[in-house]
């Protein structure tokens, strides 16, 4: 009985905290979109990135992640960047896990490798039911090492940022059980995360972006998943006063594998 009322008491306030969550990343992207129409020193680019998720279910209780992807600019005229992440993550309860992992990104200045970044991170995540749709709240914590890269060779980090970010995502049904393929079905995603730095630097702002995430993705089996999403990301530069509003093309594969009965 102790730990059913716990249980409730701890679900009513994660379910506060989440709405203040919630309601400071709005009021963040409304403070975007005006920021954005009165911004002098705002830069407007075009991206494209492709994606690629795997979850890899190894226990009822454990889950190990990897994922990769490719980042264009300008229609794939010029490479921006790539990232490699893995993680490894463990379910306190049913859609609620801690996850820990790490990832490293390679940034091009045009089209020469000049960025490199080491990203350890810590993260949890948890999913619940809003009438027929579901609602992902996602909080996480990074350590960014930032290194300068000199012809071909990564040079030792020149900064470290603790970066935070929060993200929520409804997961909204369209067209489900279609005729010929039960699994098959339509969704709609719709969301909103929040980056910031924490910590004192003497380079970056607070606020670091606010990306606007919407569109459509396509079940074709319970372990196939495809998404299309319009990333709307407005952000900081690493210089005074100096902002960039990215419109993103953002696909990616989700493919789900469960080793925990083999």
């Amino acid at each position: 009985m102790f730990f059913t009322d716990f249980d409730h008491g701890m679900g009513h306030v994660c379910s506060m905290s989440l709405k203040r969550l919630i309601f400071f990343s709005l009021l963040t992207f409304s403070l975007s979109v005006l920021a954005i129409g009165q911004s002098n020193n705002l830069v407007i680019s075009n991206f494209q990135w492709f994606q690629y998720y795997n979850q890899s279910r190894i226990t009822d209780r454990w889950s190990l992640f990897v994922d990769g992807g490719f980042r264009w600019e300008n229609g794939f005229e010029q490479r921006s960047q790539y990232i490699i992440r893995s993680a490894a993550g463990y379910s306190i309860r049913k859609n609620t896990r801690l996850s820990a992992g790490i990832a490293f990104l390679g940034g091009y200045s045009p089209e020469v490798w000049s960025r490199a970044e080491l990203r350890p991170f810590q993260e949890f995540s948890t999913r619940h039911p809003v009438n027929s749709s579901k609602l992902t709240h996602r909080l996480r914590l990074e350590e960014r090492f930032l290194h300068d890269v000199i012809e071909g060779n990564i040079q030792p980090y020149n900064t470290f940022l603790f970066r935070f970010r929060y993200l929520f995502m409804f997961n909204i049904p369209l067209v489900q059980n279609f005729r010929n393929s039960p699994e098959t079905k339509l969704f709609l995603l719709a969301g909103n995360e929040i980056l910031l730095h924490l910590g004192e630097n003497e380079i970056y702002s607070v606020f670091d972006q606010n990306r606007i995430l919407v569109g459509p993705g396509l079940q074709v089996s319970k372990k196939m998943k495809f998404t299309l999403l319009y990333n709307g990301m407005y952000g900081s530069k690493p210089l005074p006063y100096q902002y960039q509003y990215n419109n993103i093309v953002w696909v990616g594969i989700r493919h789900n594998m469960d080793w925990s009965h083999h």
